[in-house]
């Protein structure tokens, strides 16, 4: 699902653009995420993490000096404390020359929600834009597991019927992180139960 398109993003060839994936987590300050950030985008300048908020305005006049786009994709962002989302509007907003950050946000439907508290009304106006993805259709889901089970490797028995597949789409309502929990369950009961 949003993973996985957020991988997707990360892996685009486009030459200007530096792209920086970063893992959101629940206890993630401002400081650690921006020391994510330093680790992959100036690694020999990241060991100190009090420094790495300095190093991100240094980083965006890099970008500026060498004309590419930095680009910072946080996936799970609705993980993040309040206070950390501010500060990725507040990097959103730093110029330097004609270079400014591009930030992607990778949540489910409550970031929209966090957006809209007061403190982050403000910044988050004008600047934010929704896309909402769809939750999978049957023969989607179908795709899906199949090629999630291709990239997994070859697979002798193919572990699910017809009647599974309609049951993993009740259970999971075509989102992909319920499609991957049911059929993973389905198939560990599989792999467990003994032989009749």
């Amino acid at each position: 699902g949003k993973s996985t398109f957020a991988e997707y993003l990360e892996s685009l060839p486009e030459s200007n653009w530096k792209i920086i994936l970063v893992q959101a987590e629940p206890d993630m300050r401002k400081e650690k995420l921006a020391h994510e950030i330093i680790q992959q985008a100036l690694p020999d300048k990241a060991e100190a993490v009090a420094r790495s908020i300095a190093l991100l305005h240094k980083y965006l006049e890099l970008a500026s000096q060498n004309e590419f786009v930095p680009v910072f994709i946080i996936d799970d962002a609705d993980k993040l404390p309040l206070e950390t989302l501010k500060f990725l509007l507040e990097l959103a907003t730093l110029r330097y020359a004609e270079s400014q950050f591009r930030i992607v946000l990778f949540a489910d439907e409550s970031l929209t929600d966090r957006l809209n508290d007061p403190g982050l009304n403000n910044l988050a106006s004008g600047m934010v834009y929704n896309l909402h993805m769809p939750s999978l259709s049957r023969d989607q889901l179908s795709e899906y597991i199949n090629t999630r089970l291709n990239a997994a490797g070859e697979i002798s028995d193919y572990p699910f019927d017809e009647d599974t597949l309609d049951s993993i789409f009740r259970l999971s309502a075509g989102l992909p992180a319920g499609i991957n929990i049911a059929a993973r369950q389905v198939m560990q009961n599989n792999f467990t139960s003994p032989e009749p």
